[in-house]
């Protein structure tokens, strides 16, 4: 592959993970918002603009595989689903410290709100270097990390923190496709873009 047309396919792929981020923070928010809604053909008409984004997600994961198939893979990883759970139920994560590491604000802010609703206490971090300043201060149990970060890769922020407690569990958020497998510093890869239940099974170990 010639230098412009790597050019070129990295500008895609930027463009494709930034477009995967805002559909995961968009599905997330429209699945708030039918959870807290009383009037069921309100709530209807969310569920219906909630399966409209997926289909959307869906077809951007194709054009993302597209891309992928024209570039060299970048880590091997797995595929693997969180454990599945009531979407009306949330989990009980009273107390559990955890760290949201995204180098989007918006992904950040609605995890945090979700992870705080459930009753975790919740730090997060828009870097690889932010992340690990506040883990050593912490100690999280849980921390979610996207594969992206800009300068560093979550697969390498997951190492590091296994590295220094092997006990805490790390989930890998991704909008990329998964066929290989990770080592063992990722416990979980959760693809975007995620349903809610997906993030709050997470906490339950």
């Amino acid at each position: 592959m010639n230098g412009s047309n790597a050019d070129l396919i990295g500008e895609i792929r930027k463009a494709l993970h930034e477009a995967g981020n805002r559909f995961g923070s968009l599905l997330l928010k429209c699945q708030r918002l039918q959870m807290t809604v009383d009037d069921p053909s309100t709530r209807d008409e969310i569920g219906v603009l909630v399966e409209l984004v997926l289909a959307a997600s869906q077809e951007l994961d194709r054009m993302r595989n597209l891309v992928r198939s024209a570039e060299e893979p970048e880590f091997p990883c797995r595929n693997e689903t969180a454990a599945s759970c009531l979407e009306t139920t949330k989990p009980s994560a009273a107390g559990k410290a955890v760290l949201v590491v995204d180098d989007e604000a918006t992904i950040r802010e609605v995890l945090s709100d979700l992870l705080e609703g459930a009753g975790a206490v919740v730090d997060v971090a828009g870097s690889a270097e932010e992340a690990m300043e506040l883990f050593r201060a912490k100690k999280h149990s849980v921390v979610f990390t996207d594969y992206d970060l800009g300068q560093a890769k979550g697969v390498d922020l997951a190492f590091d923190i296994k590295a220094e407690s092997p006990a805490t569990r790390t989930v890998l958020m991704t909008g990329w496709d998964m066929s290989r497998e990770l080592d063992g510093s990722v416990d979980h890869v959760l693809s975007k873009p995620f349903r809610m239940h997906e993030v709050l099974a997470l906490l339950e170990f």
